[in-house]
């Protein structure tokens, strides 16, 4: 089977630079991957500076799994991370954060808004 996953980026105009990476016989292990992206085939006038989409495209067994833990653009000290979390990381700080952020949200738009006989805040 061939362990090569294909890699497209789409920039704003919906053109495409694609590229093969290959090694991902990860066994299960977390595994990492760089590639450079003049190694890409991109269409004329793709821009690297306007990717909106990141997509990864293998015709796997649908017993596969791939997880992408984070994506990150470099150039010279510059870094983009598209996805500097991972998922769980995100549902974890959102379900942990939940209560604070609604008591957070109430007692700033009574604030900024001003109590009244009509608005009054009972979370303070």
């Amino acid at each position: 089977m061939d362990n090569s996953l294909e890699l497209v980026l789409i920039d704003q105009q919906a053109k495409r630079a694609v590229g093969k990476l290959s090694g991902f016989s990860a066994h299960g292990q977390w595994h990492e991957h760089n590639i450079a992206l003049n190694t890409l085939k991109a269409e004329a006038g793709f821009d690297f500076s306007a990717v909106r989409a990141v997509q990864f495209e293998q015709n796997w067994a649908k017993t596969a799994r791939l997880s992408i833990d984070g994506v990150r653009f470099f150039k010279g000290d510059m870094e983009i991370g598209i996805s500097d979390k991972n998922l769980d990381q995100r549902m974890y700080e959102a379900s942990s954060t939940r209560l604070l952020r609604m008591h957070e949200s109430i007692t700033n738009s009574t604030t900024l808004l001003g109590e009244g006989p009509h608005r009054k805040n009972y979370y303070s």
